[in-house]
């Protein structure tokens, strides 16, 4: 099961709540985002009960995503903590969930069906918040972007991409995501260090 979001999945979904003439209806900033999209869930209200005050500590991250292994674990599922690592500018669990039933397989559609429920239900949204708008996160992302801006700039010039001046951070990473996905041999994310950057 993942713990994040893909990271270009988080910077799109970071840049719907940019503001770009935005309407009352779209999300002003990254945390709101998530809460809007936990309430179209409808997910539990442990996990509201978290995401309402606008912020999430990691102790409220770690009860959360307890709440999801017990669920799990409750049906049927084998879930295993490991400890904690870093990542993007965080502290997240590093933890294995594996079947041990037919039911729950997750090699079969059923299984990871159920798995995700109880993630859904529980932590999803918490993960997400903790994971891409927590204050650590945009900190860490306001660095990692002054650092790597003017290398994916030139990388973007060099595969000869039309990127305007005024381009934000984000606009350039969705320009070098859709470079990649044209099946061109550019990976301008790959060659800046965009996931292994560590400052």
């Amino acid at each position: 099961m993942p713990t994040a979001w893909s990271l270009v999945g988080l910077l799109l979904l970071t840049a719907c709540g940019t503001d770009h003439g935005s309407t009352s209806a779209e999300p002003a900033s990254q945390a709101e985002a998530v809460i809007q999209l936990a309430e179209q869930a409808e997910v539990g209200a442990e996990q509201m009960a978290i995401l309402e005050d606008g912020d999430v500590t990691y102790d409220e991250y770690e009860t959360a995503m307890n709440r999801a292994f017990e669920c799990m674990r409750t049906a049927g599922f084998a879930v295993t903590v490991t400890g904690t690592n870093r990542q993007n500018g965080t502290t997240v669990l590093d933890f294995s969930v594996q079947g041990t039933t037919s039911d729950t397989d997750l090699a079969t559609q059923a299984g990871r069906s159920r798995q995700e429920a109880c993630y859904v239900e529980e932590a999803r949204f918490v993960d997400a918040f903790w994971q891409t708008a927590s204050d650590e996160v945009v900190a860490f992302e306001e660095r990692r972007a002054s650092a790597l801006e003017p290398l994916l700039r030139e990388c973007l010039a060099s595969a000869g991409a039309d990127v305007p001046t005024d381009a934000s951070f984000v606009d350039l990473v969705h320009v070098a995501s859709d470079l990649t996905s044209k099946n061109r041999t550019d990976d301008c994310i790959g060659e800046i260090g965009f996931s292994t950057w560590d400052g």
